[in-house]
This record gives structure tokens, sequence and C-alpha cells, in this order.
């Protein structure tokens, strides 16, 4: 039997054995073999126009998904860094692809510098990435541009949001037309009461009902917010966030953190843990500035969670990612 008579479930369990890097080879084989490398190899992307010496070849795959509708197809999801350091040519070049990729469903773009016009214009088509559903940006600008009508439901931008234009933000993610289940922002505050008032906001908006994952980030002016107001802000924090039953996993920190040694800091965190266990006793994840809590699906037993995989450092998408690439 030759390759090209083989089954396509055969086929494709093989292409699942094969590295990334070997894809190409292996979908010189035969017609059935290239299509089936094709979905998994354009499946995840990274663009990385930030490195010039990466650039060269990212701005060939551009090209590719705007010529090549099969492999535009195939995308699921696109990480993109730099588009704030290149020219207009190639970000135009970038949105066209974006056109292309209509069955896309994450996109995590970071523009490491703000560019000098906006990225996106002011009013995109209905058609333009019409299944997205997670959004992991620097600027939460991006956000109101891309949100509404689409089927968005976890969101994190990175860089902070002021006070005056959270409203505005959560105004957007209402016009998303799924309910946002994954949250995290970085939110400016002048003090406790800023703080309250913003998390309230939040954490009783419309869209926020079915959350399963909420991470908050306050900004707030030097010195850093003392263990003792924190705890009283976390107490009505988790008493707020009570009707959220399908919650699942919170992060909350203020910004500057407090310079206690760790050995004061991590007992304080874990009282501080029990306490909002104690108020949402469905909670499986659990992060309180620099430490976190992770309860064992089988032992149910809380462990550690690796400081570099707290959600300040990642993207709740990131293991999604990794699936989608096979």
């Amino acid at each position: 039997m030759s390759p090209s008579q083989l089954p396509v479930e055969i086929v494709a369990s093989v292409c699942d054995l094969v590295a990334t890097h070997h894809l190409p080879g292996f979908m010189l084989v035969s017609k059935s073999f290239r299509c089936i490398a094709e979905k998994r190899l354009y499946a995840v992307l990274d663009v990385d126009l930030f490195d010039p010496q990466r650039r060269v070849r990212a701005t060939k795959c551009l090209h590719t998904l705007t010529q090549n509708p099969f492999a535009a197809e195939a995308v699921k999801c696109i990480t993109a860094r730099g588009l704030g350091v290149v020219g207009h040519s190639l970000r135009d070049l970038f949105v066209k692809a974006l056109e292309c990729t209509t069955g896309l469903l994450a996109l995590s773009l970071l523009l490491l510098v703000t560019p000098d016009t906006p990225l996106f214009p002011e009013h995109l088509p209905l058609d333009f990435l019409p299944r997205l559903s997670a959004l992991n940006v620097d600027d939460p600008d991006i956000l109101v541009q891309l949100v509404p009508g689409r089927p968005v439901n976890t969101v994190r931008a990175e860089d902070t949001i002021s006070g005056s234009s959270l409203d505005h933000v959560l105004a957007v993610l209402f016009l998303s037309t799924s309910s946002i289940q994954h949250l995290q922002i970085r939110v400016g505050a002048t003090g406790q009461r800023d703080i309250l008032a913003s998390f309230f906001r939040i954490a009783t908006g419309a869209p926020f009902r079915n959350l399963v994952s909420l991470g908050l980030q306050f900004v707030l002016p030097p010195p850093s917010l003392a263990w003792e107001p924190l705890q009283t802000l976390l107490d009505y924090m988790a008493s707020t966030l009570t009707p959220l039953h399908t919650l699942r996993t919170i992060s909350l920190i203020t910004l500057p953190d407090s310079m206690l040694p760790p050995d004061q800091i991590l007992p304080l965190t874990r009282g501080a843990m029990e306490m909002i266990l104690s108020r949402l006793p469905y909670l499986e994840r659990i992060e309180i500035r620099w430490h976190g809590w992770l309860r064992d699906p089988v032992t149910h037993e809380w462990t550690p969670i690796p400081q570099n995989k707290l959600l300040r450092r990642e993207w709740i998408f990131r293991d999604w990612i990794v699936k989608l690439g096979g």
C-alpha cells in the first residue's frame, strides 16, 4: 500500500508523532500527508517581529497566510511580538494576515512599544476574527477594538488601566457575544478605597457572572500596602465574590509588593488563603502577591505554586496553546 492510500486516521496519528521541525519533510510524502501536516504546522504560530533575525522568517509566514487559504484556515492561535517597532507596511501585512485567519481562536499581541498610529482601523468588519475567544494584549485599547461582537471569553491586559478608563473597558467587555470566563487585568488605584471601588465594579459586573478565574493587580503609589489593611481588603473581596459559584481561581496583587522577609510573608499569605477559603470553599487555586497554592484534584491537599507559574507571570490560555499545538 502506498502512503497516499493510508486511511486519514492513521496518517493523522503518525503526524502527531512527528516533531514540528520535521513536518515540512512529512508534507512532501503525498497530498494527504500535506493536508494533515499543514493543519498542525500552522495551528499555533509565533510571529516574532521584535527580533530582527527572526523578522524575515515571520514576514514570510505572514505572506503565506495571505496567499494560502488552507494554511490561513488552519491557524488557531497566534502570538505576535514587536508590532510597535516595525514600519506601517509590516503592521498592515500583519492585519491583512489576520483577516485571512477566519478560524483563529486565540491572539496574544505584545506590541512592546506603542505604535505611532493605531494597529487596527477604527471600524473593523464583522467577519474579522469571527471566532476569536481568547485575547492577551499589552495595550488595553486593543481590547476596546477587538472584543465587541466576538465570542471573547478569556481576556488579559498587561498595561495598567487607569481608574478613569476602567468603566469604559468593562463596558466593552460586556459587548462580547460570550460571557467572560477568564479575566486578568492591572488597574491603577490611589488608595484602599479606590481599590475597593474598582474591585466592586469588576466583581459585580454583568459580564463576569460566570467567571472561572480572576487575576487582578492594583497599582498604587509607593509605599507598598501594609499587610493589616490588605487583609481587611481581602476579607471584603472574598465576601463580594461569594455569588460567583463558577469561580475556581483567584489572584490578588497590590503593587508595589510588600518587602517583608519570606519567613513572615508565607504564614501571612497562608492565613489569608484560609480566610478566603472559608468564604469561597469551591476555589481550586489562590494567589496572593508572590505566593500561591493549588488544590490537588485527587488528595485535595494544598501545595505551593512555583513563582514562575503564577498568573501574574503567565497567560491562563498558555496550557490551551500547548494542546492546540499537539
